[in-house]
């Protein structure tokens, strides 16, 4: 999750100035020849190997029998989704809340993407020694940092302080989400990787629906932080109900 990270300190800012200075259309212009890029280099770099013997696609498969899995793809769905609740619409609240002028937002997001390579580096190190110790924790750190931003929000300093700390909090699930999804499926790596980002995306979608939702009610531009602290506790109850029937049933049982 390192490449993800650090896209968000330096393509996603460039990309704000982009837009900012010569308009939108010419992101999409620009995605499309790094697309391109990245798969000549993928193709020029990347060793090719032959799928191994005991790869099946079936077997792969069979992991989304166990609700482990699923259970651990709903906390990334419901627990993360108030990261993306946030940063969807922080453009808008830098401005419009907080009064940061719109050509410091490249720098706002760059500071959002250094706190998110900070929580990376640290959720890394905590999910080594406990990966569901690491769900109990920064889950509600994630909510109280998004009730303590909705409420900092209305000062330019402290916006930006909490800005850091939500991209940090949110980041530090990451590496615990990915470590329980390949604890769920030992037998399907492949699969396991491939749904935490499926599940991240997911988050994606419904933070940004949430938030686009309550601001469209009129409660104004801190309330999808509100409610990404709500999504948070929930995530944490799905960790708590996925913890005790651990208990009762092993992973590798």
């Amino acid at each position: 999750m390192a490449g993800l990270s650090i896209s968000n300190v330096i393509g996603v800012p460039a990309a704000t100035w982009l837009g900012q200075t010569y308009g939108w259309r010419l992101l999409f212009i620009l995605v499309g020849l790094l697309g391109i890029l990245t798969l000549m280099l993928i193709w020029w770099f990347v060793p090719f190997h032959k799928a191994h013997p005991d790869a099946s696609i079936r077997r792969e498969l069979g992991a989304l029998k166990r609700l482990q899995v699923w259970l651990a793809i709903l906390i990334g769905i419901v627990g993360f989704g108030g990261f993306f609740a946030t940063y969807t619409y922080i453009s808008h609240t830098m401005t419009n809340v907080a009064g940061l002028p719109s050509a410091l937002i490249p720098l706002v997001v760059a500071l959002y993407g250094l706190g998110m390579v900070a929580g990376n580096m640290v959720g890394g190190r905590i999910a080594d020694k406990s990966v569901m110790g690491t769900l109990y924790s920064v889950l509600p750190a994630i909510a109280v940092a998004l009730v303590v931003y909705a409420i900092a929000a209305h000062w330019a300093w402290s916006a930006l302080v909490m800005v850091f700390v939500v991209g940090a909090a949110g980041s530090m699930l990451i590496p615990a989400l990915q470590t329980r999804l390949l604890d769920a499926s030992p037998d399907a790596p492949s699969l396991a990787s491939s749904l935490n980002h499926a599940a991240l995306n997911v988050a994606n979608a419904l933070g940004a629906f949430l938030g686009g939702l309550v601001i469209a009610w009129g409660w104004g531009y801190v309330a999808p932080a509100l409610v990404g602290a709500c999504l948070a506790v929930l995530g944490l109850g799905v960790a708590l109900a996925s913890g005790l029937l651990e208990r009762k049933k092993p992973l590798a049982a």
